[in-house]
């Protein structure tokens, strides 16, 4: 019997351990576990190269088979989620992502890694269409005319490869709005790094033959209804949905696999089932059913689904067993007791790093201006803004900058703020504030919907 690492699974090799994680961009900063260095060594046999009784026989010393077989069962008992079986014609030739940074680092997450792990490029604010919900707030004018130079692009995803980078999420705005998207999407396949691209654009004919041609294998479209007048309101598109079924329809005829992700919102969610329906037809194999959640960009309380229509959805979800795969997490839908264990943590600054069109470089998608910038690419690598001196401030940040504030004299202050890492983004929403206390804080009494 032959197993390998799931294709999905990847390791990495930090200075005193190492770690293993779904390097898929709906799934990095979600599945991410530390592992031994012995253990990672241990799993890069596990490639498909081998038999279980070859790696035996590699790791046995005389008279230890025994033991050794023993170890590696249990070791193989241990690790049977990440597992899986395959022919010898099915050999992994890319589980380790490989770096040339190591530094060992004294910080008090656990999620803190000597390099980025994941870099979303916002390349540009500019859209094709105009969402009533868009997070980024896309299409200001003050925006629109700004993108992620090419060159900064290219030296940034050499810097890439060398720091061990594993996932690119590729984003805007609308990253089909910059005008050299495709030399972008050629330099970043020429990486071999995997990356996500999304967009809503309506993609003509040229277009898609283009990024067939420079090896696009898959695209990410934004799709939140098959009912035509819902789909045109909420992007603002006229006719919405019969054009984009018409690219995804082109798209798949020429190979490209396509994914969907939808946005519920009031609107639209009570017709995802016959959403889902119309995407089995077509072909559309995988779906993400993304809540709406509060940002600070456009936002209204009107979007948010009542808790009945979810549970409707959720009915749904539960008895459908059809072709398309979805990928989707109920929110809470009533209100519970606030618990500092329900908090997730953050992993901006400590697993990845976001790239704004003018190259300020922040933690975090959601945070809209410079406030909270941690550098510019424009004069540093991103191993040195990594590295500098503001990241670290933003990452530990004194409790003088929350004088007034719950945070200032609270006793779980480094658990919540150091640790697991402050929502700056949650903060702003719903007190104005970067530096004050997370919405979700049990000393916050006030209920707060968020998705």
């Amino acid at each position: 019997m032959r197993l390998k690492l799931k294709n999905e699974y990847c390791i990495r090799k930090e200075e005193e351990f190492a770690i293993i994680f779904d390097r898929r961009t709906e799934k990095i900063q979600k599945k991410l576990n530390r592992i031994s260095l012995a253990e990672y060594e241990l799993l890069k046999l596990f490639c498909g190269k081998y038999t279980i009784p070859q790696i035996y026989e590699l790791l046995s010393i005389k008279n230890e088979y025994a033991a050794v077989k023993e170890y590696i069962d249990g070791f193989c008992n241990k690790y049977k989620g990440y597992l899986e079986k395959c022919t010898e014609n099915d050999v992994r030739t890319d589980i380790v992502i490989n770096k040339t940074y190591f530094k060992k680092e004294y910080f008090e997450s656990v999620l803190r890694l000597s390099t980025p792990l994941f870099i979303s490029l916002v390349i540009t604010k500019k859209c094709t269409s105009y969402c009533k919900y868009c997070f980024s707030d896309s299409n200001k004018p003050d925006v629109q005319s700004v993108f992620l130079d090419i060159k900064d692009i290219s030296r940034l995803l050499d810097e890439f490869k060398k720091l061990g980078v594993a996932n690119i999420n590729i984003t805007g705005g609308d990253p089909f709005s910059h005008p050299e998207i495709m030399k972008i999407l050629e330099l970043v396949i020429s990486t071999g790094i995997d990356f996500n691209i999304s967009t809503k654009k309506i993609l003509t004919d040229c277009e898609i033959r283009r990024i067939k041609n420079i090896g696009l294998k898959e695209l990410q479209i934004s799709l939140d209804s098959s009912n035509n007048e819902i789909a045109s309101y909420l992007t603002g598109v006229d006719n919405y949905y019969e054009k984009m079924k018409n690219v995804i329809l082109e798209l798949l005829k020429k190979e490209i696999n396509v994914k969907v992700n939808s946005v519920l919102t009031s609107y639209n969610i009570e017709t995802i089932p016959m959403l889902i329906n119309d995407l089995e037809d077509i072909g559309v194999k995988t779906l993400f059913l993304t809540p709406y959640n509060n940002s600070l960009g456009r936002h209204d309380d009107l979007f948010f689904p009542t808790f009945s229509q979810y549970e409707n959805l959720n009915k749904y979800l539960c008895e459908y067993h059809g072709k398309v795969n979805i990928d989707y997490q109920s929110p809470r839908i009533h209100s519970e007791e606030k618990k500092l264990s329900d908090i997730q943590n953050c992993s901006g600054g400590r697993m990845g790093l976001v790239v704004f069109p003018n190259g300020n470089v922040s933690i975090c998608e959601r945070i809209l201006n410079d406030e909270l910038s941690v550098g510019s690419i424009k004069k540093e690598t991103i191993l040195e803004i990594w590295q500098g001196d503001a990241l670290a401030t933003l990452l530990k940040p004194k409790k003088d900058s929350f004088t007034g504030t719950k945070c200032f004299d609270c006793e779980n202050y480094n658990l919540c703020i150091i640790k697991k890492g402050l929502c700056f983004a949650r903060a702003k929403m719903i007190n104005d504030s970067f530096w004050s206390n997370d919405p979700l804080c049990p000393q916050d009494i006030n209920v707060y919907r968020f998705s």
